[in-house]
């Protein structure tokens, strides 16, 4: 008796309805980290989105926005403030991503996680 391991793909994973690359909510709060690298399911019919980012690394960071695959916007936080973006999300079919990469990614002192920014308030509309 023996087994097949079957690799999904990347395109196949990033086609899960769950947001990737960020780690478990902050106790009592709505606030999540993101890694390097973090994407959101577009729900279909959606023509908008916004959400909330805050870099607390001890240097400025930088984050990148690509709504389903379409034009990068780079965002700079040179704060540590809650920053807006939003924009429209155009050309989106089934399965597309809003992608946030995020430069340069920290690990704080005494936390093992490989941090990029906070994230909150993610809306599609």
């Amino acid at each position: 008796l023996g087994y097949e391991y079957v690799w999904p793909g990347p395109g196949r994973l990033l086609r899960s309805a769950d947001p990737t690359g960020l780690y478990a909510e902050e106790q009592g709060s709505r606030l999540q980290w993101s890694t390097d690298w973090a994407t959101w399911p577009v729900p279909t019919g959606a023509t908008s989105f916004t959400l909330r980012v805050r870099s607390v690394a001890p240097f400025p960071q930088a984050v990148t926005i690509e709504p389903c695959g379409g034009a990068r916007r780079r965002v700079p936080l040179p704060d540590h403030d809650w920053h807006f973006i939003g924009g429209a999300l155009e050309g989106c079919g089934p399965g597309d991503r809003l992608q946030l990469r995020v430069t340069p990614v920290w690990r704080p002192p005494d936390d093992a996680r490989l941090l990029g920014v906070m994230t909150a308030d993610v809306r599609f509309e």
